[in-house]
């Protein structure tokens, strides 16, 4: 019965996951500080962040234009022993690829670049990137105010004879469709479309964004 009482009068700390869910809270809010104050909160009391924890952050950094920092964050991660998996790199680039707080574009392509060379560290470690991650890449290029089309197929020619992504994967389609038509590229747009075997919901929207982009409405009404 002692024992009972003491163990209520301590306080409760939460566990990794609720701290973790609390962070992506105020990252989600923008409140980069109190997310990172829970980290040190977190270590004061014992508790062991784990790799979603550090995920969790390293995306959220990346999209509020701290690179610098997620990059720390991805290395000392590291050095906590812990592996990063394929989710943690996918959040870092979904992070850079984060269009919507860039005023300017020269800026954003900075980003676009940070995000190919987390790609390339993500294969040097042995980490085998999923069509998810690389859609968002893809995806990134077409952002640009002047989109990066020659390097979003090349990527993925690249990334396709390697044999790390599958050929014609509709993930990664989808993502061409969308950059090709952002940069006018109907006839592009069109092949690369007409390569997906059995376009879903997402195929079928990013053409019809292409048409409307590339001022082919028949073409759309066709669709």
């Amino acid at each position: 019965q002692q024992q009972q009482q003491q163990q209520q009068q301590q306080p409760y700390h939460p566990n990794a996951e609720a701290y973790t869910s609390t962070m992506d809270a105020f990252a989600k809010r923008g409140d980069m500080t109190r997310a990172l104050d829970l980290l040190k909160k977190m270590k004061e009391r014992g508790v062991e962040p784990n790799e979603f924890t550090y995920t969790c952050l390293i995306g959220a950094l990346a999209k509020h234009k701290k690179v610098d920092q997620a990059k720390k964050m991805l290395k000392y991660m590291k050095s906590m022993g812990l592996r990063p998996r394929v989710v943690t790199y996918n959040a870092f680039m979904s992070g850079l690829a984060h269009r919507e707080k860039f005023t300017d574009d020269q800026s954003y392509n900075r980003h676009v670049d940070e995000a190919i060379l987390i790609l390339k560290e993500m294969i040097s470690e042995g980490i085998r990137p999923n069509p998810s991650g690389v859609s968002v890449l893809i995806g990134a290029f077409g952002k640009c105010d002047h989109p990066r089309v020659t390097e979003a197929l090349a990527l993925v020619t690249k990334l396709e004879g390697e044999g790390i992504i599958s050929k014609n994967n509709i993930r990664i389609s989808t993502a061409l469709v969308q950059v090709l038509g952002a940069a006018g590229d109907f006839n592009g747009a069109m092949s690369r479309f007409r390569s997906i075997r059995k376009p879903d919901v997402a195929a079928v929207n990013a053409w019809l964004d292409a048409c409307v982009r590339c001022d082919k409405d028949q073409a759309a009404r066709k669709s």
